[in-house]
């Protein structure tokens, strides 16, 4: 993120709540969520949460076709959701990044290829914009309980309810 007159909290919140919205789309475990200092949406690594052992829980593993559909998806939201109210994105960057990592953490060679690769993106892109466009009320809902800093919990009952 760049902090300048364009970061509000407002583009910081349609950003977040994007990746929040998207994953929990997606069905991934939410860990949490802050906007300050660095404004970040925190998914657990493994699909049951977080687990006992948690130095086997913290190595790195490789992703499967599925689980990197979902993090193409959950990565590449955040640029869409300041797209759906503003004429750029500016909090992206680490997205892009975070996204080429699990790319290479990818079971098998194809995203090995860097056309597959900025295919593999564009689809996460396109696909996040229409669950944002299809889930408007739910978004909409999400950014106004995050901009009152309410729990996981608490958000997720806002998506649910909308």
């Amino acid at each position: 993120w760049s902090f300048d007159e364009t970061n509000t909290k407002e583009r910081r919140i349609r950003h977040e709540a994007a990746h929040l919205l998207c994953g929990y789309l997606c069905g991934l475990p939410i860990e949490a969520y802050e906007l300050e200092p660095t404004p970040a949406c925190k998914f657990y690594d493994r699909k049951d949460g977080n687990i006992a052992d948690i130095e086997e829980w913290k190595k790195p593993r490789p992703f499967d076709t599925e689980e990197i559909n979902k993090l193409s998806i959950v990565s590449m939201s955040g640029l869409m959701g300041e797209l759906t109210a503003y004429d750029k994105a500016d909090g992206g960057q680490g997205d892009l990044e975070q996204l080429e990592d699990f790319f290479f953490r990818a079971e098998g060679d194809r995203l090995r290829k860097p056309t597959e690769r900025e295919s593999q993106t564009r689809w996460g892109a396109l696909t996040a914009i229409t669950l944002l466009d299809e889930n408007k009320a739910a978004y909409d809902a999400l950014c106004k309980a995050m901009d009152q800093d309410l729990s996981i919990e608490e958000c997720v009952a806002a998506i649910e309810t909308a």
